[in-house]
């Protein structure tokens, strides 16, 4: 009995050890490696948490901390905003073109070049400002209300890829407002077609200051610039309009009577006296045309037309008289010998005339 206890003691005994060494080798052993997973966006460097969560890899952060813009191609305007998988079809981000037309459809089929960024931006594919710098290189600059139009209102066709070139001249694309034109009538006035010699494509519309009336060799000037045209222009003849001043101002010559300029025989060219500003104050060049007054000694000795001018029907007349009195005995005397002598303003002024 006591001999089967002892063999049974042992064997206890050797179990035990036999498992507690196989336990410190189990302990011992290296844990089993999870499968690889390869990275489905192919080399591209960069750490999974700057895109992903822990919650799972569908759910993206908000916002992505990968910096687009180390890749050469920084997200600007609409691309900022766009779905990654608009432009990167596949999971491997590194395959992606990164031309205009790799992504969008060239709806002018090459025809006007393959930078869309030369007439486009990133923000609208119609940038007006864009496409203004890049027409200006075509050598017709677009002006004025010309900035506003449609493309399509000049380069007619059918579709983008199709329009055909245009003429540079304004008559092709405006031939119907030049014979529709009434006021004037451009047809039977037989205006110029080439549109740009009365008007300015920089202004907002035909007439008013869009009409370089100076190209016709009469600028308007003063008063004549608030004038209607059709007060010179009289039954719409806008050719062969004289351009002197009396052809248009003959009522005025005649009906002036202070002074009376037919009766005093005065200059009808009114520029001698007057200017386009107004009809007054006119200022004669008495100095030049006639004897010194705003000069020389009668310089500040006057203070209206009548002291000399003393009969208001006509000016050709005037008198020394009335400031420089003489009796005619002493002048007489004084002026024997003198050839021409005659006591009379008209010989004082043939003598004294430039004092």
């Amino acid at each position: 009995m006591k001999r089967a206890i002892r063999i049974l003691t042992a064997a206890c005994g050797l179990l035990f050890a036999l498992s507690g060494a196989g336990a410190a080798r189990a302990a011992d052993a290296p844990a089993p490696q999870a499968p690889a997973v390869s990275n489905p966006h192919g080399d591209l460097k960069t750490e999974c948490e700057a895109c992903h969560t822990a919650k799972s890899w569908k759910t993206l952060r908000k916002p992505i901390l990968f910096q687009h813009a180390t890749t050469g191609f920084p997200l600007e305007g609409r691309h900022a905003s766009a779905e990654c998988v608009a432009c990167h079809r596949s999971l491997e981000f590194r395959r992606v073109a990164t031309a205009c037309n790799d992504c969008h459809h060239d709806v002018h089929e090459g025809k006007s070049g393959t930078r869309c960024q030369d007439c486009h931006t990133t923000s609208s594919w119609t940038s007006r400002s864009a496409a203004l710098a890049q027409h200006s290189k075509t050598g017709f600059p677009l002006r004025g209300v010309h900035a506003l139009v449609e493309c399509a209102r000049c380069h007619v066709g059918a579709g983008e890829a199709n329009q055909a070139p245009i003429s540079r001249d304004c008559y092709p694309c405006h031939t119907t407002e030049y014979t529709s034109t009434q006021s004037p009538n451009h047809m039977s006035a037989g205006f110029s077609i080439h549109c740009e010699e009365c008007h300015d494509p920089g202004q907002a519309r035909w007439g008013g200051m869009g009409f370089n009336h100076a190209l016709t060799g009469f600028p308007l000037t003063g008063a004549h610039q608030r004038v209607a045209c059709v007060s010179c222009h009289v039954g719409g003849v806008y050719t062969g309009t004289p351009k002197n001043c009396y052809a248009c101002h003959q009522n005025d010559y005649a009906a002036t009577t202070n002074p009376n300029h037919s009766s005093q025989g005065f200059s009808t060219q009114c520029e001698t006296c007057h200017t386009t500003a107004a009809w007054q104050p006119a200022n004669i060049d008495h100095d030049r045309l006639y004897f010194r007054i705003n000069s020389g000694r009668h310089a500040g000795k006057w203070s209206a037309c009548s002291i000399c001018h003393q009969n208001p029907a006509s000016y050709a007349e005037f008198t020394c008289l009335s400031c420089h009195a003489h009796d005619q005995g002493p002048m007489d005397n004084q002026h024997q010998g003198r050839s021409g002598y005659v006591y009379d303003s008209n010989a004082c002024y043939s003598c004294h005339g430039r004092v």
